[in-house]
């Protein structure tokens, strides 16, 4: 026999001796979960939490850091408080403007 042709059969064979062995894994592994056993976290399982557990501390870091921020820009311009002096609108002050301006709008020729 060709020493190609020898490579090629024990290569079939290492081939189908690998996948009958998966297979029998794989089977009884489906038989082990069928009758109750438990292997722990699976891959995307593990992945998962790692992936919240991140955005949870990106989450922490990034409120806190708009928290900072907010206080920087507080102690640059003080706090922001209403003079005493300062004239305030109140809604009895806005309706009698709001009712002449309704009037003049509803009969322009009215002069």
């Amino acid at each position: 026999m060709r020493p190609s042709a020898a490579y090629d059969q024990a290569r079939h064979e290492f081939y189908e001796h690998r996948y009958k062995e998966a297979l029998a894994r794989r089977i009884a592994v489906e038989e082990a979960l069928a009758t109750g056993a438990y292997f722990g976290k699976n891959a995307l399982q593990i992945g998962m939490e790692l992936e919240d557990k991140a955005w949870e501390d990106w989450r922490a870091w990034a409120m806190k850091e708009a928290e900072t921020s907010q206080q920087l820009r507080a102690a640059q311009y003080g706090p922001m408080e209403a003079d005493d002096d300062a004239i305030v609108a109140t809604a009895d002050d806005i309706e009698p403007i709001a009712e002449e301006a309704v009037e003049v709008v509803a009969d322009p020729v009215k002069s």
